[in-house]
């Protein structure tokens, strides 16, 4: 409305609403010829059209024949800065509306850099923790699709699909390291083996591990077992090597550990008598008294308490 007005130089207020337009408008109808009347009255029943429009109809009701790119002429492209590359592009460079419903912020992050923000954050993240680049809201699945990469939108339906069966009775997550895929294994109690669809590698379905090549379910058990035997009696050694003390009498040297009583010791093997505090045989004590003990021992003659 303003390029009509315009065009016939009438006045036109800076802040002026479109129905203080619309009415400068009817009013110049009433001042111009008739063809050109006509024209606008079409033009405004189109509802918005671009000013371009109504310089074609005038054409066609003047009888000039119209340029034929005429209809491709367009109003000039905004631009807007990429909050990530900083580059100067269209609008239409970017996303037409907001990238997920939560968001409450118009896109200021171009296509091709939402892309790229994509294949970077995929593969670090489980696929309901994708988010916006500019804000915490999570992208839908349709949305991801969109605008992913074809290899990170591949990558992110992969994860999505595992997380949706997962919890199936079933289900077995590969467990070579690097490798993240899983499936359903039917049949397990028939056929333990579980060879991953991505990698070949072999699981037993029944203890969870890397295959035991050699060795049946039953056959594995008892080497678990035989195991759980050896690191009990290896727990069990170093709980006394950690709380026993050794027979001072040089001949013996076995273990040995208190389990009440005072601390004048006995050894079961030898018969040698000491001090189980500070290892001092009892001839000595016996021969010098309290002094014979250590001196950071508690029953030396220093350090009792009469």
């Amino acid at each position: 409305m303003r390029f009509i007005l315009g065009y016939y130089k009438k006045n036109i207020p800076k802040r002026a609403s479109k129905a203080v337009l619309f009415k400068l408008l009817k009013k110049l109808e009433s001042e111009i010829e008739a063809v050109p009347a006509a024209a606008i009255e079409i033009w405004l029943k189109k509802g918005t059209q671009p000013a371009h429009e109504l310089r074609v109809l005038l054409n066609m009701m003047y009888g000039v024949k119209n340029d034929p790119e005429e209809r491709t002429i367009s109003p000039p492209q905004v631009k807007l800065e990429c909050s990530v590359c900083m580059e100067s592009l269209d609008s239409e460079s970017f996303p037409a509306q907001k990238i997920t419903s939560l968001c409450k912020h118009n896109p200021t992050v171009c296509r091709d850099c939402l892309t790229q923000f994509l294949s970077a954050k995929i593969p670090d993240v489980a696929f309901d923790q994708v988010t916006c680049p500019e804000c915490p809201g999570v992208l839908p699945y349709d949305v991801v699709k969109m605008w992913a990469s074809e290899e990170s939108f591949e990558q992110y339906d992969k994860k999505a699909f595992l997380a949706a069966i997962r919890d199936m009775p079933n289900f077995v997550r590969c467990l070579r390291p690097g490798c993240e895929s899983g499936q359903i294994h039917e049949n397990a109690d028939e056929e333990p083996i579980v060879t991953c669809i991505e990698c070949h590698f072999k699981i037993c379905f029944t203890h969870q591990v890397a295959w035991h090549v050699g060795h049946t379910c039953e056959e594995y058990d008892k080497v678990l077992e035989v195991k759980k035997q050896q690191d009990q009696e290896e727990a069990s050694a170093k709980l006394i090597a950690d709380a026993a003390k050794k027979c001072p009498n040089p001949s013996c040297r076995h273990s040995i550990i208190k389990n009440g009583g005072c601390d004048l010791m006995t050894c079961g093997f030898c018969h040698t008598k000491f001090c189980y505090v500070c290892l001092v045989p009892w001839k000595q004590l016996d021969a010098i008294g309290n002094h014979a003990h250590r001196r950071d021992c508690k029953h030396h003659t220093l350090n009792l308490r009469y």
